[in-house]
């Protein structure tokens, strides 16, 4: 309908560089901060070689305060070069923030601050809208009455914001406001999973998701969304580009004798290269003691936590014959309990048999 137009966009968020890492030790915490820079620059270089012509960043690019000047600096060169980069600052990183100044002395970037702003590409029919957090918080909705220009031009806007149908202190973003704003993409941050590629009227819109997990919270895969926005289309795909994944892995014990077994369990759910979360669930036996350190010791990984939700396997026919305490306890509930309430009492003496 416009032309042939397009614009190649990359698109990503939520970097949250430097971040604190509370389910690892002081080496790994840092081995990750520094593997969540490279996977930066590793996104950065992808835009480069694919000749992205706006390199779009929705926020969150530092984590308040635990930001070094180090990594300020290491972004300021990795984005140095780039055509145009485009940032609007989210609630972790204000555009107020010292970290800011700095990228500020590089020509390519743009940084949007407290008002809608626009920075045409004419030679592209591109348009490129922008605003950024100045606190924290931001309860009023940034986006509602906003609209683009109806011409030939390719709009794209790239905002921090919550998309929600409720109240929110990170800028609420209603769907309405999204249709309304005959935007052809808009870049969003703040969700660290991705969306899918979604439209509201005419308007595609997305999260990109964090490009790196940073918690158990953020398991799969991560990355950024890169391709190609022309006026009334999109073609955009989500580039998974992260160094290492978080994973949540549940294994049933219910067969395993001893605790070599479910150590070899484990190992064929994991790999060295990954961060897992095993939850261990089913019945053990007796003579079992899950003990972590024993376990993560036999195995080759780079970071297994390991939670015990298993029940133990308890024979209470035998038990009730047992001369001691136990015996007599269980004897005396059984007995004692009706049909209606014996599950009920059974758990309850999988839970105490423990301590007899």
């Amino acid at each position: 309908m416009w032309g042939d137009f397009l614009a190649k966009i990359m698109h990503i968020a939520d970097l949250h560089l430097d971040s604190k890492l509370n389910e690892l030790d002081d080496e790994k915490s840092e081995i990750r901060r520094s593997e969540i820079k490279k996977s930066f620059e590793n996104a950065i270089n992808y835009a480069k070689k694919e000749n992205a012509d706006v390199i779009l960043i929705a926020g969150d690019i530092f984590d308040n305060e635990f930001a070094s000047d180090q990594t300020v600096e290491f972004v300021r060169k990795t984005l140095s070069g780039n055509e145009n980069v485009f940032i609007s600052s989210g609630n972790h990183d204000p555009y107020i923030s010292r970290f800011y100044k700095k990228l500020e002395e590089e020509k390519n970037i743009k940084i949007f601050k407290n008002a809608i702003e626009c920075v045409e590409l004419k030679d592209k029919k591109l348009r490129i809208y922008g605003r950024g957090f100045e606190a924290g918080e931001i309860n009023e909705p940034l986006l509602k009455g906003f609209r683009a220009p109806d011409d030939d031009f390719i709009n794209i806007m790239v905002l921090h914001g919550e998309v929600t149908g409720a109240d929110s202190i990170y800028n609420p973003i209603s769907i309405s406001d999204i249709s309304e704003s005959n935007l052809t993409y808009l870049a969003l941050g703040h969700t660290h999973t991705f969306s899918q590629i979604q439209k509201a009227g005419n308007t595609f819109y997305a999260y990109s998701g964090t490009h790196e997990g940073h918690g158990f919270d953020e398991c799969g895969e991560k990355g950024f969304i890169f391709g190609n926005v022309e006026k009334d289309s999109v073609d955009l795909k989500f580039i998974p580009n992260e160094i290492r994944q978080y994973k949540t892995v549940e294994i049933d014990i219910s067969d395993c004798e001893i605790i070599e077994e479910i150590t070899e369990k484990i190992r064929k759910e994991i790999n060295g290269k990954d961060l897992f979360k095993i939850i261990l669930t089913g019945y053990r036996n007796e003579n079992i003691i899950i003990n972590d350190a024993v376990i993560k010791n036999s195995l080759d990984a780079f970071f297994v936590k390991i939670y015990d939700r298993t029940k133990l396997k308890c024979d209470f026919e035998k038990m009730k014959n047992e001369k001691n305490l136990r015996g007599v306890f269980v004897k005396n509930v059984l007995n004692d309990t009706t049909d209606e309430n014996r599950e009920l009492m059974e758990k309850v003496l999988e839970k105490i048999s423990e301590f007899f």
